[in-house]
C-alpha cells in the first residue's frame, strides 16, 4: 500500500471501537502480544549482560603481550609475523650453532556483509567490535562479536562473525580457541553454501596448525601437513581471477607452511623450500609494490627467508641464494620502516642479520665485516623486540646475536673470550624465555648453541677447559632430550655430532666415537654428506694402528 492510499483511510466509529476492543482484550495480550515482547526483552537483557561482563573482564584481565601478528584485512596494509626455525650448517671441525628467522603469516579478515545484517542489533555490535579491533582491544572485540553472533540467524553472516571472533583470539595468541571459532565458521559457511567463506575458514584453520603446541616432532609434522592441506583446499576455491587478494594471501601462507614442513631427506627439504619460493613468487604477482605495499613487503621478507635457507650444492650457489635473500630483505625494509611498522621492521632486521651470517666469505676480513653487519641488525631489532612485549621474538633474536658473537673473528685470546662470554649471555637470555615445557624446539636449539659456546670458550688451565667442555656436554644432552632421532633427524645429527666432539675433547674416546659414528648414520642431513666425519674416522683408525 503506497503512502497516498494510506492517507485516504479515515477511521470511523466502528473501526475505533474494533481497535479499542483489540487493544484491551486480555486473551489477545496473553497469547499474541506478550510472548514475543517478553522474548525480545530477555534477548536485550542477555545481550546487555554480555557487553557488561565483557567490559568488566576486559578491564580486569591481565593485558596480553602485544601480538606481532596482525589481522590481515583483505586489501589492507596490516603486516604480520610469526616465528619459524632454521638450522645452520655443521662441520666436524667446529661445534656449530643454529639461527632463527621470523616470517610473516596472517589470517583472512572476512566480513561478508555483516554490516548490512537485518537482524536487530547486529550492525551496531559489529561496528563496535571493529572499533575495538582498530584500538587493539581484541578481547573486548571478541565479546561484542559474540553478542552479535547470538542475534544473527543467517548462516553466512554467522560464519563471518565466527571468523571475526577467531581473528581476535589469534591476535591474543590463543590459537586453539581461534581454531575453535574458525571451525564453527567453516561449518556455518558450508550450511549456507558460501564457498568464499568456506575457503577463508579453511585458510585460517590451516594457519592455526602452524602455531599449535606440540610436544614432539611427529605432532609438529602432522600439524604442518594439516596446514598445507587446508591452504591447498582453500586455493581450490579461491581462484586467482575471482579472489586475487585472498588468493595471494593464501599462497603466502602456504609458502610459510612448506618452509616449516619436516623433511626426511635433504632432497625433500630442498623440494619443500623450492615449493615455498614458488608460492611467494605467485603471491607477488598480485601483491605489487604500488598497490599492496605492506603485503608486498611481507612476502618479500618470506621469500628472502626461503632463499636464505635453500640448500646449495656449491659455495657459489650458496652465495647467490643468500645475496638474493639480502635483496629481498632490503626491498621489504624500504616499506617496513621503523616509525610506521616497528615490529615488522625489527623482524626483517633479524632476518637480514641471519642472511649476513650465512653469506660465504673469501677472507677473514670479509667474514668479520659480514658478522659485524649481522650484529648491527640484531641489535637494531632488539631495540624494538623487548623482553616484556615480544618475549619469543626477543629470545630468537638473542639466540641469533649469540651466534654472531660466537662467529666474530678475534685478533687476541682476550677478545675471543669476551665475544664468547657475550654469546653465552645471549643464549641464557633466550633460554630464560624459551622454557623446555612451553617451547621445546626453541629450548633445544638454544641449549645446543649454549653448548657450542662453552666448547669454544678459551681457558687458562686444563682444569678450566675440562669444566667448560663438561658444561657443553650437559647442554648437548639436555638438547637431545628433545631432539629424538625419529622426530628431528637433522637436529639430532647436529647435536649428537657436537656431543661426540665434546667427549673426544676430554679424552672419552669410546663414547665420543660412538656419537660421531651415530651422527654419520644421519650423514644425509649434514651439509658435506658426512665427508668430514669420514676423514676424521680415517685419521683415528691410522692412530689406532
Amino acid at each position: 500500500m503506497g503512502f497516498e492510499s494510506f492517507k485516504k483511510i479515515i477511521p470511523n466509529k466502528k473501526m475505533l471501537k474494533s481497535i479499542k476492543s483489540y487493544l484491551f482484550d486480555k486473551k489477545i495480550w496473553r497469547e499474541k502480544i506478550l510472548p514475543p515482547l517478553i522474548v525480545k526483552v530477555i534477548i536485550s537483557i542477555f545481550s546487555l549482560l554480555i557487553i557488561i561482563f565483557g567490559i568488566i573482564f576486559g578491564i580486569n584481565r591481565l593485558t596480553p603481550p602485544t601480538s606481532s601478528i596482525k589481522v590481515e584485512t583483505r586489501g589492507s596494509d596490516s603486516p604480520a609475523q610469526a616465528i619459524t626455525r632454521n638450522s645452520g650448517p655443521v662441520s666436524i671441525y667446529n661445534i656449530h650453532a643454529e639461527k632463527g628467522a621470523i616470517v610473516n603469516i596472517s589470517p583472512v579478515d572476512y566480513q561478508d556483509g555483516v554490516i548490512k545484517s537485518k537482524a536487530r542489533g547486529v550492525k551496531e555490535y559489529f561496528e563496535e567490535g571493529r572499533a575495538y579491533l582498530e584500538k587493539g582491544k581484541f578481547q573486548e572485540a571478541a565479546n561484542v562479536f559474540m553478542a552479535a553472533l547470538d542475534l544473527e540467524p543467517d548462516h553466512e553472516k554467522r560464519g563471518a562473525l565466527n571468523i571475526q571472533i577467531g581473528n581476535c583470539y589469534y591476535e591474543l595468541r590463543k590459537y586453539l580457541k581461534a581454531a575453535e571459532y574458525y571451525g564453527a565458521a567453516l561449518s556455518e559457511a558450508r550450511k549456507a553454501g558460501d564457498r568464499a567463506g568456506e575457503a577463508f575458514a579453511l585458510t585460517n584453520v590451516g594457519i592455526t596448525y602452524l602455531h599449535r603446541p606440540s610436544s614432539d616432532g611427529k605432532a609438529i609434522g602432522e600439524n604442518v601437513r594439516h596446514a598445507v592441506e587446508n591452504c591447498k583446499a582453500a586455493l581450490e576455491i579461491l581462484k586467482k581471477d575471482e579472489y586475487p587478494v585472498d588468493y595471494a594471501g593464501t599462497q603466502n601462507n602456504l609458502g610459510t607452511a612448506y618452509m616449516d614442513l619436516p623433511s626426511s631427506t635433504p632432497e625433500e627439504r630442498t623440494a619443500n623450500i623450492r615449493r615455498a619460493i614458488d608460492c611467494f613468487n605467485e603471491a607477488l604477482e598480485i601483491r605489487k609494490k604500488d598497490e599492496y605495499p605492506v603485503q608486498y613487503a611481507m612476502t618479500q621478507n618470506n621469500l628472502g627467508t626461503a632463499y636464505s635457507v635453500l640448500p646449495s650444492s656449491t659455495p657459489e650457489e650458496r652465495s647467490g641464494n643468500v645475496e638474493k635473500a639480502i635483496d629481498c630483505f632490503n626491498e621489504a625494509l624500504e616499506i617496513l620502516n621503523k616509525d610506521e611498522y616497528p615490529v615488522d621492521y625489527a623482524g626483517t632486521q633479524n632476518n637480514l642479520g641471519t642472511a649476513y651470517m650465512r653469506l660465504p666469505s673469501s677472507t677473514p676480513e670479509e667474514r668479520s665485516g659480514n658478522v659485524e653487519k649481522a650484529i648491527d641488525c640484531f641489535n637494531e631489532a632488539l631495540e624494538i623486540l623487548n623482553k616484556d612485549e615480544y618475549p619469543v621474538q626477543y629470545a630468537m633474536t638473542q639466540n641469533n646475536l649469540g651466534n654472531a658473537y660466537g662467529d666474530l673473528p678475534s685478533s687476541t685470546p682476550k677478545e675471543r673470550t669476551a665475544n664468547i662470554r657475550r654469546a653465552i649471555d645471549c643464549y641464557n637470555a633466550a633460554i630464560e624465555i624459551c622454557k623446555k615445557d612451553k617451547y621445546p624446539v626453541e629450548y633445544a636449539m638454544a641449549r645446543n648453541n649454549l653448548g657450542t659456546a662453552y666448547g669454544d670458550l678459551p681457558s687458562s688451565t686444563p682444569e678450566e677447559r675440562t669444566a667448560n667442555i663438561r658444561r657443553a656436554i650437559d647442554c648437548f644432552n639436555e638438547a637431545l632430550e628433545i631432539r629424538k632421532k625419529d622426530e628431528y633427524p637433522a637436529d639430532y645429527a647436529m647435536t649428537v655430532l657436537n656431543l661426540g666432539l665434546a667427549l673426544l675433547n676430554i679424552g672419552e674416546q669410546e663414547k665420543g666415537l660412538r656419537c660421531v659414528k651415530e651422527a654419520y648414520e644421519f650423514r644425509q642431513f649434514l651439509p658435506d654428506q658426512g665427508k668430514s666425519i669420514e676423514e676424521f674416522l680415517k685419521v683415528d683408525k691410522k692412530k689406532q694402528l
